[in-house]
């Protein structure tokens, strides 16, 4: 609907409108008024906020949990953290998991300057909401905040930086793509991963499925950089896994020159690895260095069947190495005498 569109765009005053208009043809509908009451609190509209609240609230007995989730949010806007509480216990005992609830009593208790519970109330929504940035980042800042002092147990250390490493990656893995909160995340992580090579693969391939190319090439880098870490019997085709994602990435970001020199890499890394074979040769095949690619193209032939590539994608995949073999002789039985290794078709 039309209030959606204006709130992704950040016209609140827009969406207030729209619902406005909406509430007035049905105004039986209680979730209308309470996306009525959120967008009048996003554009600053307290007392349009309240009136909307309040007609849901008296409707339902005060159990509708989020009228009062947002009741709360009024409050804490006014300043008045005392009030929201009330009507986030009142939430909480309809809805003990909401972690929407728990979310706006961190907020809350941040307000009332209780240190302790703020933590325990975000971290109660952490659980409840484990995909919403504000929860987790605002977590991780107050961990950070709590650092065991000098006569601490390794036992509360360890405790501590597990809690506080994972409430920084989960919030760098949902941090907004356009902003500050990635870098400054970014930096706050690395020394809590400890030159692990592992755990920075872990987290570049966890960026890789949200097309974040920059920062998964960052912690790709960061695995490379700390290789030697890997036990040596696994620092091989951990390695070269690292190089060969490394060359996709730079090809997805455009640059052709990184992701060749990373491929081939991978190939130096370990020669029987059928991902780096594959794709140097055709990176060198694309590039019309056909004599070049030859051999690799031949190889990751060779490793097909040892290949692990999904059932469904074989057969295209197979094809598209001895198409590439087919062109490459065809070429090479019609260059001129005497042209040199590597020219070809385009």
């Amino acid at each position: 609907m039309l209030a959606d569109i204006l709130g992704r765009e950040g016209d609140w005053n827009g969406a207030r409108g729209a619902l406005q208009r909406a509430v007035e043809l049905e105004p039986a509908n209680d979730d209308l008024r309470l996306e009525l009451a959120f967008a009048a609190l996003e554009s600053g509209q307290l007392d349009v906020a309240v009136a909307e609240l309040d007609v849901v609230l008296g409707r339902t007995n005060r159990r509708n949990v989020r009228a009062l989730v947002l009741r709360a949010g009024v409050e804490n806007m006014r300043d008045r953290p005392s009030d929201a509480l009330r009507f986030l216990d009142e939430a909480i005992a309809l809805d003990a998991e909401n972690g929407y609830a728990h979310k706006e009593r961190g907020r809350t208790f941040a307000k009332l300057g209780d240190v302790d519970s703020t933590i325990a109330s975000f971290a109660k929504a952490c659980e409840s909401l484990p995909d919403d940035f504000e929860s987790h980042y605002n977590l991780a800042a107050l961990m950070l905040g709590q650092a065991p002092g000098d006569g601490a147990t390794e036992a509360d250390l360890a405790a501590w930086e597990r809690v506080v490493s994972d409430a920084l990656v989960r919030a760098y893995v949902l941090s907004p793509k356009t902003g500050e909160e990635q870098l400054l995340l970014q930096q706050r992580i690395e020394p809590f991963l400890r030159g692990s090579p592992d755990r920075a693969f872990q987290l570049a391939m966890v960026l890789v499925k949200q097309d974040r190319e920059v920062l998964s090439l960052y912690w790709l880098q960061r695995a490379i950089e700390w290789r030697d870490r890997w036990p040596p019997a696994d620092r091989a085709e951990n390695l070269v896994e690292a190089f060969v994602t490394a060359g996709r990435l730079y090809l997805v970001a455009g640059q052709p020159d990184a992701a060749l020199d990373s491929f081939r890499n991978g190939v130096l890394t370990n020669p029987n690895h059928f991902g780096a074979r594959f794709e140097l040769g055709e990176l060198l095949y694309v590039q019309g260095a056909l004599q070049e690619a030859k051999p690799h193209l031949e190889k990751a032939l060779e490793l097909f069947s040892e290949a692990g590539i999904a059932p469904e994608m074989q057969g295209a995949v197979r094809g598209t190495i001895e198409r590439r073999l087919e062109r490459i002789e065809s070429e090479g039985a019609t260059a001129p005498s005497g042209a040199a290794e590597g020219e070809g078709g385009h």
